[in-house]
């Protein structure tokens, strides 16, 4: 009996090494960027709060897309003169490599990721063992972003009878009609499809012909706690600041960054990426790590950003924050908006004078509809999870 328990056990073991019962998930977990390690790591712990045995398949297509070249590629004046100021920009490349190590920590420490980046759809080894295949969130779908069949886990016949699930994917907000077929073509093997945006599961369920779920983006899943004890570093000492983080900038940021401080004399702290320092005076952060950025935003009393993930943690924690408004709409943020019932945070350059105000949010109706809209998600991805527990 004890040796067959020994038996039994070694075999346990081996079905845990060889990834057997697990849901692979593809996402984009080697970009350097905030929103999207920190989804992937809201999506594996909302599969393994429901039992599932989820691992992130550790596959890159793109160096470029993914943030992780110093260099952009060559493709007008703009970027050469951009790959210009790099080359002189001593200080900014540092910084970068030091913000891809953080990035590098967090996928092995937060996202459990080891091994060799995978470079080609042909190296996703087919005996994994997986009972389930799921892609997204994020932008994963955006054909403008991303023209790469990984991400709609068009694998042939490598996992013939493997169901394949989407959750929260994004698409682009303008496509081609070849590039609505590739779409068709694309999602046809799968056995349930979810987005981010609402009006975009309405539009690509008339496309498909099929059932299209939304659902909120993994970061509303976890429980606050969870980000919580996720955030790390120094606490701001009692100091009242406004976090400032842009995913793009243009010249008037600036000014309505000094307009909104003037107003409020909170001290100013600026996540920069960029090669050159944009507002002057401020504490400037130049890359920090993804905890630290969940407690930047946590400990801020105000938040001025145009990026969806840095609102969506504003929303998680319930805080003051305010949209910069590009020439081009956010669709992502919008619904955000519309699915939370909350008024337009936008802040325009022509609407800093006299006539703006200072203006707090009531986080009662959101917090309810929050709990629902989760409920309804953690429902999709539970009929995952049961995949992988059956």
């Amino acid at each position: 009996m004890t040796n067959a328990i020994k038996i039994i056990g070694i075999f346990v073991l081996y079905l845990e090494e060889e990834g057997m019962g697990q849901t692979g998930i593809i996402t984009t977990c080697n970009a350097v960027n905030y929103g999207a390690v920190l989804q992937a790591y809201a999506l594996k712990t909302a599969l393994e709060d429901l039992g599932a045995r989820a691992k992130i398949i550790n596959y890159c297509g793109d160096e470029y897309v993914a943030g992780r070249k110093l260099y952009r590629k060559v493709s007008g004046v703009k970027s050469v003169l951009y790959n210009i100021l790099i080359c002189f920009s001593f200080r900014y490349r540092k910084n970068r490599k030091t913000v891809i190590g953080y990035f590098d920590r967090f996928k092995r420490e937060r996202l459990e990721i080891e091994g060799a980046v995978i470079r080609r759809k042909e190296d996703i080894l087919p005996d994994a063992g997986y009972s389930a295949m799921i892609c997204g969130s994020d932008q994963v779908w955006n054909l403008n972003l991303f023209d790469d069949d990984v991400y709609f886990l068009c694998f042939g016949q490598k996992f013939p009878a493997v169901p394949c699930f989407a959750y929260g994917v994004s698409i682009a907000e303008r496509m081609t009609e070849a590039q609505e077929a590739l779409l068709k073509e694309r999602t046809k093997h799968f056995e349930a499809i979810s987005v981010r945006e609402r009006d975009t599961a309405k539009w690509l369920g008339d496309l498909l012909n099929r059932s299209v779920v939304n659902v909120v983006d993994p970061v509303f899943l976890p429980r606050r706690e969870r980000w919580e004890s996720l955030a790390e570093g120094e606490e701001g000492g009692g100091q009242r600041y406004m976090f400032v983080y842009f995913i793009s900038h243009a010249r008037e940021d600036r000014q309505i960054v000094e307009t909104i401080q003037s107003r409020t004399g909170l001290r100013l702290k600026v996540l920069n990426l960029h090669p050159v320092d944009y507002i002057k005076g401020a504490e400037t952060l130049h890359g920090v790590k993804p905890e630290e950025f969940v407690r930047l935003i946590k400990d801020a009393e105000i938040i001025v950003t145009d990026s969806f993930h840095a609102t969506a943690f504003s929303i998680i924690f319930n805080k003051e924050f305010y949209n910069i408004r590009r020439s081009s709409r956010n669709i992502r943020i919008e619904n955000l908006y519309n699915i939370f019932g909350m008024e337009r945070r936008y802040v325009k350059l022509d609407e800093m004078g006299g006539r703006w105000q200072r203006t707090g949010i009531d986080y009662t109706d959101i917090n309810r509809r929050m709990v629902l809209l989760k409920g309804d998600s953690m429902r999709y991805l539970k009929r995952i999870a049961e995949v992988d527990n059956g």
